[in-house]
């Protein structure tokens, strides 16, 4: 080799008939001069660290915030804690109800939702703050399949993981359903797990788990 281990430094070099590639990492660019992946200076973009102090590191960037403000990654930029609580990204418990007293309670089975898929969820509440969800009606931001009735998301028992309860039964007819990421479903005999689409029942058959779609198509052959 011409240059010896000194070419594509911080990159992966290809040959190739003739000459070479150089691929860099991720937060480095090609150098034709130097012929070696130079590091980007994400501090010179302006919009990467809005309302804070940019630090340029090794393939990427720190972006320090004046506490109490913390940085928001998805809007690259420092927010205040009340900010933070409304940013898009951020996930917490969603509440099917909401008191009159600004109290919540029935939090719904599954996986913490951001403000705006609880809301369009059945939700009457977000977070530990209990944010109260947007009136339903005209205006509302969420998609109609998800604003009008969802068949999965759904404010019954069922949802926060416990099956019916008739007025005359037992302590021990009326046990838990455990579903995690999924919901109860009453059949004879007891209450089932159901997934949504996209997941599937583990071994435990009281989980519902993502299925890995790349793997079963390469299984298939497809």
């Amino acid at each position: 080799m011409l240059f010896g281990s000194e070419i594509c430094k911080e990159g992966k070099c290809v040959n190739t008939q003739p000459g070479y590639e150089c691929y860099c990492k991720q937060g480095f660019y090609y150098d034709g001069n130097l012929l070696e992946c130079v590091d980007v200076d994400e501090c010179l973009d302006e919009s990467n660290c809005r309302n804070g102090v940019c630090e340029n590191t090794r393939g990427g960037y720190r972006c320090a915030c004046t506490p109490p403000a913390e940085y928001s990654p998805a809007q690259r930029q420092c927010l205040s804690p009340e900010e933070m609580e409304r940013a898009p990204e951020r996930r917490d418990v969603c509440w099917s109800q909401r008191g009159e007293d600004g109290m919540c309670a029935g939090p719904l089975a599954g996986p913490a939702l951001t403000f705006d898929d609880c809301c369009c969820r059945q939700g009457r509440g977000w977070g530990a703050q209990c944010r109260p969800c947007p009136p339903r009606g005209a205006g509302s931001h969420c998609p109609t399949s998800q604003s009008e009735s969802n068949s999965f998301w759904d404010t019954s028992p069922l949802l926060l993981g416990k099956p019916p309860r008739d007025e005359d039964s037992s302590e021990e007819d009326s046990d838990e359903c455990r579903c995690v990421s999924g919901r109860c479903v009453p059949r004879p005999g007891g209450a089932v797990c159901e997934c949504p689409g996209g997941f599937q029942l583990d071994a435990s058959r009281a989980r519902c788990v993502d299925i890995d779609e790349c793997r079963e198509l390469n299984q298939r052959g497809l």
